[in-house]
């Protein structure tokens, strides 16, 4: 679905811009994730790639105040440091936000 199809299905709908957010990161990782799976051969991490997901996109706010974007990808060993970084420049690319990726099993 194009942001431009979501807009239309969500009109009249009053949206947190934050949740927003949310969905326009998770599209990002999603299609990330998409491209990545067309150059796996390029990564030696250990990545199941028949079920490599998007789990979930968090905001997280520290004791500082400081605060930022981690999406977590499930079926890709927490050490998969090369995916963690395409998939963070990808979606910066897309995006313009930065993030944060981890990876879990």
């Amino acid at each position: 679905m194009t942001d431009t199809e979501k807009d239309e299905a969500l009109s009249g709908v009053a949206i947190d811009p934050m949740v927003r957010r949310f969905a326009i990161l998770r599209d990002a990782t999603e299609k990330a994730i998409a491209n990545a799976k067309n150059i796996k051969e390029d990564f030696d991490d250990a990545i199941n790639w028949a079920d490599l997901r998007c789990a979930r996109v968090f905001y997280w706010v520290d004791d500082y105040g400081d605060g930022g974007f981690t999406v977590e990808i499930e079926e890709a060993s927490p050490d998969a440091w090369e995916l963690r970084r395409w998939i963070e420049e990808a979606i910066k690319n897309e995006t313009e936000m930065p993030v944060e990726v981890i990876t879990e099993w």
